[in-house]
């Protein structure tokens, strides 16, 4: 439906980095993070200092250079920490994985979970599958009940424990990790660690959202498709029918250079706005991908309309003919093709300019039709909107609302009156201006021309918070003023910590974005943001993507 995009973010490793790359496939590893504890001896002695306590990290395993992993091919990730510190109680350890997006694991007979203990495998204490965790990845529980099934962790000594994964398509950054929760007799912390995981496209593929088919009625349903272009411009295809021969309609549409991915969408209407679906009918579909003489597919899907089968036949006669296209398929060679310029994923300012062209077929282009599709903050997608209709021009400008998602789609008419099928859609997202947030707290209203919405909200004060309530989210950021000697705050989605993220510059930054990590799947939730100190924080707004 439009592109990812994901900041890829450079991650360094300090005091206790792991080995260096070797030959490859290597550990691609993230950031090493801290507890800190009072030494033990210190405090006997009457004289008390901090120190590190244990120290963890976490990495995948690939090899860029022979472009693995590749979607389907099974990868590795791990979590290591080291017991640092001394405490008087000692120090337990309980490692949590967040998954890559798209991703699940991959354990069988031949994969399993591995832990190891300072080195050496430990398959007696080594789980066969993942739990539930409280923060809501998958846990590696110990056998020992006696401490809350966490791992014992002595100075000196370290664990690693490694869980076979699998990602259905290309990743380019895609922020994973991890949460490791420490009982060591002084603070108790859970520690975030994070990573950036590539998983690399060796040609399209096609999957699917889970379900692929919603909004199943007696004559309506919506089906969605993943596709995976390797950035190949391309026709899709959604072919329908009562079997795996299908052979009822396929609905076209034009995938533009590009990606890594996107999401096409049928309503299996034909031209005339017409359903081909009957009720109470069982339905086969899938998805293809054409690039020239290479055709790629997608599994079979099946989905079953309500009501009652009718007995009367349909009044028209099963086409081919694609939705968005009135006389012709954009494989007709006579048809113009479309494209559309990809927005960026988050939107600042009032108003964004959309670029839009498309490539003659047998006569030269007329004109152009745009349109748009809207969602709040919390709230699903309404109908299509026709923004731009024959139109000559290429671009314009649409003027946006806080707190939004546009998503753009164009198709293209050629003089001879052939209509291109609706080009992949793309999509932006508007700032939840800081007034719209419900404060918790005291928090300073003020305003200024360099801020979003012209509005801030300050605060002074530890843990005071503003909340966005019932928030449909799958990515998220943080619109901010970064000052000197800023704060920090802790972003929540419902009860899972994304992290904790300083708002502190060497000099004024105005409309700041932070991007947190991916979700592994949409959600419906309350975001928090809270402040970890009372050194000053200043909140502009909120950004959050549905998709």
């Amino acid at each position: 439906m439009r592109k990812l995009i994901i900041a890829i973010i450079a991650v360094g490793l300090l005091a206790i980095a792991p080995a260096p790359a070797q030959a490859a496939p290597t550990w691609y590893e993230g950031s090493v993070k801290y507890s800190s504890i009072l030494n033990c001896v210190s405090i006997i002695q009457g004289a008390p200092y901090y120190e590190y306590g244990v120290g963890a990290y976490a990495g995948y395993r690939g090899d860029s250079s022979a472009g693995s992993p590749a979607p389907g091919e099974v990868y590795w990730l791990h979590i290591v920490v080291y017991g640092m510190g001394n405490a008087c109680s000692g120090q337990y350890v309980s490692p949590e994985f967040v998954l890559p997006a798209n991703t699940t694991t991959a354990i069988d007979a031949t994969h399993k979970i591995q832990c190891y203990a300072t080195g050496v495998a430990d398959p007696g204490d080594c789980p066969s599958s993942l739990s539930s965790g409280p923060n809501g990845g998958l846990t590696v529980l110990s056998p020992d009940t006696a401490h809350a099934r966490m791992w014992p962790l002595p100075q000196g000594k370290n664990w690693e424990w490694q869980i076979p994964v699998i990602s259905d398509r290309p990743l380019t950054g895609s922020i994973f990790g991890g949460y490791l929760t420490v009982a060591d007799g002084n603070s108790n912390p859970t520690i975030a660690l994070t990573q950036n995981a590539y998983v690399f496209a060796k040609s399209p593929q096609v999957s699917y959202t889970a379900p692929s088919t919603t909004s199943i009625t007696n004559t309506g349903a919506v089906s969605t498709a993943t596709l995976y272009s390797g950035g190949l411009a391309g026709t899709g295809y959604f072919d329908i029918g009562t079997t795996t021969s299908y052979g009822l309609f396929s609905d076209s549409v034009t995938i533009p250079a590009g990606g890594p991915y996107w999401q096409p969408y049928t309503d299996w209407k034909k031209t005339d706005n017409s359903s081909v679906l009957q009720a109470g009918r069982t339905y086969h579909w899938r998805f293809r991908y054409v690039i020239g003489a290479n055709t790629y597919y997608g599994a079979d899907q099946t989905f079953t309309t309500t009501g009652s089968t009718s007995t009367t036949p349909p009044t028209t006669t099963p086409t081919a003919t694609p939705t968005s296209t009135p006389t012709t398929t954009p494989a007709n060679p006579g048809a113009p093709s479309a494209r559309i310029s990809a927005v960026p994923l988050w939107v600042t300012n009032t108003s964004q300019r959309i670029s839009w062209g498309g490539t003659a077929g047998t006569s030269a282009l007329a004109n152009y039709d745009v349109r748009y599709r809207k969602a709040s903050w919390k709230g699903g997608y309404g109908s299509y909107v026709s923004w731009k209709s024959a139109t000559t021009a290429t671009s314009a400008t649409m003027n946006l609302a806080a707190g939004s998602s546009y998503c753009f789609s164009s198709r293209a008419r050629g003089s001879n009156g052939l209509v291109s099928a609706w080009t992949a859609e793309t999509c932006l997202n508007t700032p939840i201006d800081d007034r719209t947030l419900r404060a918790k707290g005291t928090w300073k209203k003020s305003t200024s021309v360099k801020a979003y919405a012209h509005t801030l909200r300050t605060a002074t004060k530890a843990k005071v918070s503003l909340r966005a309530s019932g928030a449909s989210v799958r990515r998220l950021a943080l619109l901010v003023t970064k000052v000197r000697n800023g704060g920090s705050v802790v972003v929540k989605v419902g009860s899972r910590v994304l992290g904790t993220y300083k708002l502190s510059a060497n000099s004024t930054k105005n409309r700041a974005l932070i991007t947190l990590p991916i979700l592994s799947s949409s959600t419906t939730a309350t975001i928090a943001i809270t402040t970890t100190s009372s050194k000053k924080v200043v909140i502009d707004g909120l950004l959050v993507s549905r998709k």
